[in-house]
């Protein structure tokens, strides 16, 4: 069957954690969007911002949720709400390369790795 032939790849979950990123996030959001793998998921865990953060993301994302005190209990939460296979987790001031996902998908899978360091370039 035409279904059969069609290998989808397990969904990576990016979980982004923010507290007042609204001069930052969309660009983040935006490399996301044009990234070269397609099978992911957006989650925002937002500490009660009081800028435009939550308004930004509602253009990219319905998976947006509010928690605190701190950015590790902001992480945990987006994994317990993520349904993909990989999670990645990215800070809101960050701007991905096209295949960072892709990349990090592949690596993953090839060498079932637990977890994969991105490193940032200023």
């Amino acid at each position: 069957m035409i279904t059969e032939m069609l290998q989808i790849s397990p969904m990576v979950s990016v979980i982004i954690t923010t507290k007042n990123s609204s001069t930052t996030l969309k660009v983040l959001l935006t490399s996301i969007i044009k990234q070269s793998f397609n099978n992911w998921e957006i989650i925002l865990v937002d500490n009660s911002s009081s800028d435009k953060t939550v308004a930004i993301a509602k253009k990219f994302t319905q998976k947006i949720f509010v928690k605190g005190p701190e950015r590790s209990a902001q992480r945990n939460f987006g994994a317990f709400k993520s349904k993909g296979k990989y999670l990645i987790f990215l800070d809101s001031d960050m701007e991905l390369q096209k295949d960072v996902i892709k990349e990090c998908f592949e690596m993953a899978e090839k060498n079932k790795v637990g977890a994969i360091t991105i490193p940032e370039n200023t």
